[in-house]
């Protein structure tokens, strides 16, 4: 055996599929790369499916947060967006290019999973509805079956991003979560250092304004 072959971490494989509704880009999602393990830190499960690029260069992803009760079997949870909700799940639809991130969090739905925590399967069938600012998306007829934990999954970074919010949203943001990862070259889009951050909390105020961030 290789080096190499010693070195590679373990992916996780799998399948996922939903139908897009009330966007003007995608109407349907198929996962290629796939997320799956453990966050220590919240002590809730994270699964995950991405797709590949479109002719324009964007893709999706699905992502889950279950909680972690242990091997389950057809165990229903309501999808709330509502992060620090007790026996809740969480989802977000985002689409993505390699300079964009635009995350829709889920307002409502269900996910039904049967979760094997030593085989390291999961599988899951959900639908929720989405918002990210006035826009709203819905996920229908939604599965994701994978197997094997991510053993090389995003680091978290520290450090905080804090900003004032105006014009469409009044609010102030900081962040609970950063990261900071090594992206591979796409297409003519050379290889690039990517930093994001993103806050769980309440809804915030609507309103006609600007604003202005900084690091």
């Amino acid at each position: 055996m290789s080096s190499s072959n010693k070195t590679k971490p373990k992916a996780t494989s799998g399948t996922a599929s939903a139908i897009v509704n009330d966007d003007e880009d995608f109407n349907s999602f198929e996962g290629t790369r796939f997320y799956f393990y453990l966050d220590e830190q919240t002590n809730r499960w994270y699964i995950s499916g991405a797709s590949d690029e479109d002719h324009l260069g964007q893709y999706q992803y699905i992502s889950l947060w279950l909680p972690n009760e242990g091997d389950v079997v057809k165990k229903t949870y309501a999808i709330v967006d509502d992060h620090g909700a007790q026996g809740k799940a969480n989802a977000s639809w985002t689409k993505a290019t390699s300079s964009s991130f635009r995350p829709y969090t889920a307002i409502s739905g269900s996910v039904t999973v049967t979760l094997n925590s030593t085989l390291q399967t999961v599988e899951s069938s959900f639908e929720f509805a989405a918002q990210s600012g006035s826009k709203t998306v819905s996920l229908t007829q939604g599965e994701m079956k994978l197997q094997g934990f991510t053993e090389d999954k995003k680091a978290r970074a520290s450090g905080l991003v804090a900003c004032n919010l105006s014009e469409s949203i009044n609010e102030r943001y900081e962040s609970n979560e950063t990261g900071f990862n090594k992206r591979g070259e796409t297409g003519s889009f050379p290889a690039y250092l990517q930093a994001w951050s993103r806050q769980f909390t309440s809804k915030p105020d609507l309103a006609v304004s600007r604003s202005k961030c900084n690091t």
